[in-house]
């Protein structure tokens, strides 16, 4: 198709985040970009799919004690901690439907804050609801280092979850 006006592979664009022109596949490809640098694309909210794609953020505050026993009760109420069979990471999760409190737990602690989504699946009113949420998302050395910060305040019940996650299984 080439030399044949309005097939080209390549158009001009705009980037849906800053309007910079940028060099793009036509529309409808597979490959088409829509934004102009990873910066740009790390903006957005993204899917959940995407996550692998994003930098873990270092914390950028200290936790006081305040901080860390509100941090544990969090974490007592919603969050959870597993360890992948293949993976030698710990990985701890948090969600919430206000944003502000995992941004928070995001400064104090690092980690990353997704935007999930779903439809509601029981029988009733409330079925086909969309529910929106979001989790703030930690793992490895981070996720062990917040779980270790946060031990002593934990039920015995949550001391357990995170010895079984975290100790490998000893067979006789």
């Amino acid at each position: 198709m080439r030399g044949v006006p309005g097939t080209a592979k390549y158009v001009m664009k705009p980037c849906h985040k800053c309007g910079k022109e940028m060099r793009a596949e036509r529309a409808g490809t597979l490959r088409e970009r829509k934004f102009c640098s990873r910066h740009c694309s790390a903006a957005r909210p993204l899917h959940h799919r995407h996550r692998a794609n994003l930098k873990r953020f270092p914390a950028i505050e200290h936790p006081t004690m305040m901080d860390i026993g509100w941090a544990a009760g969090l974490y007592e109420g919603e969050g959870s901690v597993a360890k992948r069979q293949n993976a030698p990471a710990l990985m701890v999760t948090i969600p919430q439907v206000d944003r502000w409190i995992l941004d928070r737990m995001a400064r104090l602690f690092g980690g990353s804050v997704f935007f999930h989504s779903y439809a509601e699946k029981r029988e009733g009113p409330s079925k086909g609801t969309i529910r929106k949420f979001y989790r703030w998302f930690v793992n490895g050395p981070r996720a062990m280092a917040f779980m270790l910060t946060i031990y002593s305040f934990l039920s015995p019940r949550r001391k357990m979850q995170f010895q079984m996650a975290y100790l490998p299984t000893v067979s006789m």
